[in-house]
């Protein structure tokens, strides 16, 4: 009885128009006790952390999960980005230092990305200026070993090793003076190793011209579509990025390309250089054991991957608990009430920050997978650069999707959540809106593609159009814009300039200020429901009837119910929820069913609308 009045004592009394929900259509004492268990685990569910701590004594194990999460997950990108950072820039900086040595004609201008553009691309126009660019690389090539000041070096398996390969139409006879032609459009492929003799080697004057005559090699430049010049070296990087790191060794895949595919006099010159990460050997003199950096590093991976299974466990565990609550509540809204929950309200119990947690889980554990394997060097195989980016970007949207997380622990403070709900409330006008703006921005795109590319450097592919138009809507180089148009075409010429123009206007002053009017307006209204009260759905006003503060310990009780049925139903008895109308919280929920309106310290409550279960 001392329970059942500390109960009656907190009970919140009944909001005006819940009138409807007061009583559950039945003269049973077990089916209303249901009803009310139904709706006392609808209030426990909709709680916040500290209300769910307070209410059954259980410390918020998902919060404190997720926090642990964000500073191990934090420190594991620190680590990992420092190690690519060095990773990537050694690859650039290779790069850079092979095309000075293989690449005819290179400059230190070619090497700083600037706008817009301060040189033209690096081409040949002529049939000498051709072969010297492939005889400059293959001789540097070949005395790499006086040439390179850094580590790079034949590999010692094959040794030196040059191929030129060609990709030709296997028919192209061309005579521009009569205008005849005999084409075939198909491609063929043909390979030859350049081997020069150790004469020529030493001097520097091997022709590939007469290396190629001698070995019947035709090579016709009105069939060519590509030359591609390939080698290989092996390289060390000594650097050392972390305390206790070890070398990495590489293998340097080396492609000087001659473009011809255009077929517009100017053969376009470009080398890539692609670098796989090998296993090998090698002693390392350091103060402490140089196991101890990659033990290190292996256990902050483990400890991630185990912290985010048993997150991803908790929150699966979460939404199918939430299923089930959502089926009971359709049951008996359904059975007492003869009323059927509408889909918004169905929506209601799938918490969507547990899928977004699900997602980011999966996505670290993954990556710590593969940065284990990166970092340990396991495998034969060689790892490429596009490996240490494929693990980034995985690495880098989760560690993204954990912060975004935290934001939703912060919706349970007043201040924070009229800001989330905002965005919430905004976000299908902003979508639909964002839907009618993308079709004016997509015609504004390929009609500027089509008319501007061939006079204006900013409109010379569609990715390139659309990042222009981008920055001009929020502007950004609005003037370069204007003042790049080529006058080479005067209608083409002050096309641009009104087309510019209309863009700027419609998509600054009318699309933008609508969509930060839209983005207000929820601001506002949310505002006034927090001033005026939240609109309650069906669902709402049944949760709403009676509401327990949380230290009375009745939440407490159901946990212990439900316990015991758990425990009954493994040792084969059954468990009924009418079962327990006798006592317990049943009996104070009846009691508190006859006498709700005589409460004499309602405790605080939280409308259900900017509710995040937990």
């Amino acid at each position: 009885m001392d329970q059942i009045g500390k109960i009656l004592f907190t009970v919140t009394p009944a909001p005006a128009g819940t009138e409807r929900w007061e009583r559950i259509n039945s003269p049973d004492p077990g089916q209303r006790a249901a009803g009310e268990r139904t709706r006392r685990k609808l209030q426990f569910f909709f709680m916040s952390p500290v209300d769910k701590w307070r209410a059954r004594s259980r410390p918020p194990y998902k919060l404190v999960m997720q926090l642990v999460k964000v500073v191990l997950v934090t420190l594991q990108l620190s680590l990992f980005a420092s190690r690519r950072y060095a990773h990537v820039t050694y690859l650039q900086n290779s790069q850079t230092s092979l095309e000075h040595l293989f690449v005819l004609g290179w400059d230190v201008t070619r090497e700083v990305n600037t706008y817009p553009p301060a040189v033209g691309p690096l081409a040949v126009y002529s049939q000498g200026r051709f072969f010297e660019t492939l005889d400059y690389a293959v001789n540097a090539y070949y005395d790499i070993g006086s040439q390179s000041i850094g580590g790079v070096a034949f590999p010692n398996a094959s040794g030196p090793v040059a191929q030129l390969c060609l990709d030709e139409y296997r028919v192209a006879d061309v005579n521009p003076g009569s205008l005849s032609f005999a084409f075939d459009q198909r491609v063929q492929s043909r390979c030859v190793r350049l081997q020069p003799g150790a004469a020529e080697v030493q001097y520097h004057n091997f022709s590939s011209l007469s290396y190629l005559r001698q070995r019947d090699f035709n090579l016709s430049f009105v069939s060519m579509r590509q030359t591609r010049l390939s080698f290989g070296l092996n390289a060390i990087k000594l650097k050392l990025v972390m305390p206790l790191d070890v070398p990495d060794c590489y293998y340097f895949n080396v492609s000087l390309t001659l473009d011809n595919k255009n077929q517009d006099g100017q053969i376009l010159v470009n080398m890539e250089v692609n670098a796989n990460l090998l296993v090998c050997e090698g002693n390392t003199e350091f103060q402490h054991d140089d196991t101890e950096i990659e033990v290190l590093f292996t256990l902050v991976n483990v400890v991630v991957i185990m912290v985010c299974a048993v997150s991803l466990i908790m929150c699966v565990r979460a939404i199918y608990r939430a299923e089930l609550l959502r089926r009971e509540t359709q049951t008996t809204m359904k059975k007492y009430f003869q009323y059927d929950l509408t889909l918004d309200e169905h929506l209601r119990f799938l918490n969507l920050w547990y899928v977004l947690i699900i997602i980011n889980d999966v996505l670290i554990i993954v990556a710590s997978l593969i940065k284990i394997q990166l970092e340990n060097k396991m495998g034969d195989s060689g790892e490429g650069a596009e490996t240490w980016n494929v693990c980034s970007v995985i690495l880098g949207v989760g560690n993204l999707l954990v912060w975004v997380g935290i934001l939703r622990y912060l919706g349970f403070f007043h201040s924070y959540n009229v800001l989330i709900l905002t965005v919430r409330k905004s976000m299908p006008s902003v979508l639909r809106f964002s839907v009618c703006a993308l079709i004016c921005y997509a015609g504004f795109l390929f009609c500027g593609w089509l008319i501007l590319s061939p006079y204006h450097v900013k409109f010379r592919t569609l990715s390139r159009t659309s990042e222009t138009l981008f920055s001009l809507m929020n502007g950004d180089d609005m003037f370069a814009t204007f003042a790049q148009t080529s006058p080479k075409s005067c209608l083409v010429f002050w096309f641009a300039k009104l087309y510019v123009y209309i863009f700027i206007f419609f998509f600054i002053y009318l699309v933008l200020s609508l969509m930060i009017s839209i983005i207000m307006d929820s601001y506002e209204t949310i505002k006034t429901y927090y001033h005026e009260g939240f609109p309650e759905t069906p669902l709402d006003e049944f949760v709403q009837v009676r509401r327990y503060d949380p230290a009375t310990g009745v939440y407490r009780q159901d946990q212990d119910e439900m316990l015991l049925c758990r425990l009954l139903t493994f040792c084969g008895g059954c468990c009924r929820p009418d079962a327990s109308a006798a006592g317990g919280p049943a009996a104070a929920s009846a009691a508190a069913d006859s006498s709700a309106g005589s409460a004499a310290d309602p405790g605080e409550t939280t409308p259900l609308l900017n509710s995040v279960p937990a």
